[in-house]
């Protein structure tokens, strides 16, 4: 009977036929996605091209949330650390990225608002590709 010689496969081998599929499944996922892009996209630079060119914090007051969460970056942009008001019911995160737009460009809320903008359609992209 003869011996039946298998060479081993390097590293990282992939078949052709893997790649092939791969490729498939890419593509496909591309054309799949492709109706959902074009209006998010769409609908991304309209909300982009409404967000006012520059907003004081002196002129227009803010109420609720947002004055709360700008209230926090402003104190940590400041230098006074996290203030003792409220803290505990509002997530870190978000006033430490305003404290540092805030301190980098100024008492303006036009980088905040942009930020907002293209953050809330990289969640609706993120939710709308994941199984």
């Amino acid at each position: 009977m003869p011996v039946r010689v298998v060479a081993a496969k390097p590293p990282g081998y992939v078949s052709t036929a893997a790649r092939q599929r791969a490729l498939v499944t890419c593509q496909t996922a591309a054309r799949q996605s492709l109706p959902f892009a074009v209006p998010l996209v769409v609908v991304l630079l309209l909300r982009l091209a409404v967000v006012p060119p520059r907003i004081e914090l002196d002129v227009a007051p803010l109420i609720g949330d947002e004055g709360h969460y700008v209230g926090i970056a402003e104190t940590i942009a400041q230098g006074a650390g996290i203030p003792d008001r409220w803290v505990w019911l509002r997530p870190p995160g978000y006033p430490l990225i305003l404290a540092g737009l805030l301190r980098l460009l100024g008492r303006d809320l036009h980088a905040p608002m942009i930020l907002q903008t293209v953050a809330g359609a990289l969640v609706v992209a993120t939710v709308e590709t994941s199984p």
